[in-house]
């Protein structure tokens, strides 16, 4: 057991950053790469009530909400590297505030997110009229495959300047030791 100490202390830098790359870029990049299809029309679940929000923060955004039975159950449009969960367009957020209380219907499937899954939007009528349709739905989930790729090289390309520089300064560390204890020797 010594020795996974040592080696972990040795290398800590090295075995966080791969823990890291893969929790944070790789993970998502397979999860939305080949999880994120939307499935048959019959394998949706429907979600029928009132239409809610929850504001989450500016930089999160909000969720989509629908009451029913007293319970609310809110869906989001984000995908594993996102970060903001809004499903609709800025403009229609103020609508979405006004339209609170009325009749709605969520078309919805349960996403994988690596560790367990968030409940996905992909259709949303509110008081009979179509805000996002089912074709949208699967537009936005097609834009995020798509789009994942280079944000995923991106994200990798940009780790190599960070293991460089740790790299040179693991050697000058090395070097200054070395210097030392040749000096210690003479």
């Amino acid at each position: 057991m010594t020795w996974l100490w040592k080696i972990f202390k040795k290398y800590w830098f090295k075995i966080f950053a791969v823990i890291f790359i893969f929790y944070s870029f790789v993970l998502p990049w397979y999860v939305i790469k080949y999880h994120s299809n939307l499935p048959p029309k019959n394998q949706l679940y429907k979600e029928v009530g009132t239409l809610n929000y929850k504001s989450l923060s500016t930089r999160t955004g909000y969720l989509v909400g629908i009451t029913s039975h007293g319970q609310t159950n809110y869906f989001t449009c984000r995908s594993p590297m996102e970060r903001r969960n809004n499903c609709l367009i800025h403009q229609k957020f103020d609508e979405l505030k006004a339209n609170t209380g009325k009749p709605a219907e969520v078309l919805w499937f349960k996403q994988d997110q690596a560790i367990g899954y968030s409940q996905r939007l992909v259709a949303l009528k509110v008081d009979g009229k179509t805000w996002i349709s089912l074709k949208e739905g699967e537009r936005q989930l097609s834009i995020q495959r798509e789009g994942i790729d280079g944000l995923t090289v991106f994200a990798l390309l940009f780790m190599f300047p960070i293991f460089w520089v740790q790299n040179k300064l693991e050697r000058k560390k090395k070097e200054r030791d070395n210097v030392k204890n040749e000096n210690k020797l003479i």
